[in-house]
């Protein structure tokens, strides 16, 4: 279901926009509901390709090629409540008005997920950083007894530079 989601995505940003304009003239839609779909459909289109952008852009996601569990909810709500908007029925505009909360949360789930994936990313790799920094006695105490006990105890090289004056004869 995941991976289901994850090659769904950059699709569902053009079929489900045109199942809009599909079920607008099949129930035999007004006018004025043809002219809002007409500035509708492009949002549509491009909140989708930017939420899926949101999402792929986290490398977890591209290395496994699947969404994460709460993405496929918040997505599968979304997607449901345009396919259930697209019917053209009383309730169509609840589910409109649903499918915008829907996207809202995708967004924001989206940005979410990036940025605590990114800042845990950032702060091992800072850790590790400072940990190669370290010279290699205060390393090994800040590792641990397992680490020094199987690396042995390491000396730092000490270099002793010795000056000696010139002594001049007359």
């Amino acid at each position: 279901m995941r991976r289901f989601f994850y090659r769904w995505q950059v699709a569902a940003a053009i079929v489900l926009p045109l199942w809009l304009v599909v079920g607008e003239a099949v129930m035999g839609g007004s006018a004025g509901g043809a002219l809002g779909l007409l500035i509708l459909v492009p949002l549509i289109g491009v909140a989708m390709l930017a939420v899926a952008g949101l999402i792929v852009a986290r490398r977890s996601v591209r290395r496994s090629r699947a969404v994460s569990w709460p993405d496929v909810g918040v997505l599968a709500a979304w997607h449901a409540c345009i396919v259930i908007a697209g019917f053209e029925g009383p309730a169509a505009s609840i589910f409109g008005a649903l499918a915008f909360v829907a996207a809202l949360g995708a967004f924001w789930l989206a940005i979410w997920e990036l940025v605590t994936e990114t800042r845990r990313r950032v702060s091992a790799a800072m850790e590790s950083l400072a940990r190669a920094a370290m010279p290699p006695d205060v390393s090994d105490a800040l590792a641990g007894p397992q680490r020094s006990t199987t690396q042995g105890s390491r000396q730092a090289p000490v270099i002793v530079v010795e000056e000696r004056g010139r002594t001049s004869s007359s």
